[in-house]
C-alpha cells in the first residue's frame, strides 16, 4: 500500500497495478485511544449494553478456529490462512500480547488483532464483531483492551488501517487528538494476457 499521487504509487502503477478497495492509515497515541474508548465501554456496561457473560482475554486465551471465522468473514480473507496465523504466533509477538477477543459463554463475539509492521510499529488492523453483539459495547471494549494492554507494555504511538467502506471507524480515528494520517490505496496487479 502507497500514499495515494506519491512517486511510488506511480511506479507501480506503471509496472501494471491498479486501485483495489480504498483504505485508510493513520497513526495516533494510544493514550488518545484508551481515552476515546474506555469511558464509552464503561457508559454503555452501566446502560445494560454489555452481552450477559462476556468477558475480554486474550487471543491466546480464545479458541483460534472461532476467531479465524469471525475475522475471515470481517476481512475477506481465509479462514485457513488466518488460523494459520493465530495458532503459529509466537507467545511474545504482538499479535499474541496485545490482541483482545470478547468471548460470551466460550463463544467469540468480537476480536481486534494488533500487529506488526516491518518498521516493528504496532498496528490495530482486523477487527470483526459477531452480529449477536451488535450492542457496541464489544466493539470499543476489545479497543480498551487492546489500548490498555500497548500502554501498559511502555509503547506510546501506533498505526491503524481500516477500509473506507467501515466510515464510522474511519471518522472515529479521525477525531483522535494526535491523529497523523495519510490516505492509502490498495494495489493489485493486473492480470496479463498470455
Amino acid at each position: 500500500m502507497f500514499v495515494e499521487g506519491g512517486e511510488e504509487d506511480r511506479r507501480w502503477r506503471g509496472w501494471g497495478f491498479v486501485e483495489s478497495e480504498r483504505t485508510q492509515q493513520g497513526e495516533a497515541l494510544f493514550t488518545d485511544f484508551r481515552n476515546a474508548t474506555k469511558p464509552l465501554a464503561d457508559r454503555l456496561e452501566a446502560r445494560g449494553r454489555r452481552p450477559a457473560g462476556s468477558r475480554i482475554v486474550s487471543l491466546k486465551e480464545a479458541p483460534p478456529a472461532a476467531v479465524a471465522n469471525l475475522l475471515a468473514d470481517a476481512m475477506d480473507v481465509p479462514r485457513d490462512r488466518l488460523y494459520a496465523l493465530i495458532v503459529r504466533t509466537g507467545p511474545d509477538s504482538m499479535l499474541s500480547r496485545f490482541s483482545a477477543v470478547a468471548l460470551g459463554d466460550s463463544v467469540v463475539l468480537g476480536a481486534l488483532l494488533v500487529t506488526e509492521e516491518p518498521d516493528g510499529w504496532p498496528c490495530i488492523g482486523a477487527i470483526g464483531v459477531d452480529e449477536s453483539a451488535r450492542s457496541g459495547w464489544v466493539n470499543v471494549a476489545v479497543r480498551a483492551a487492546v489500548a490498555e494492554r500497548v500502554i501498559a507494555a511502555g509503547i506510546e504511538w501506533g498505526r491503524w488501517h481500516v477500509w473506507d467502506r467501515y466510515r464510522d471507524t474511519v471518522n472515529f480515528m479521525k477525531r483522535l487528538p494526535s491523529l497523523r494520517r495519510c490516505d492509502l490505496v490498495r494495489l493489485v496487479r493486473i492480470p496479463q494476457p498470455a
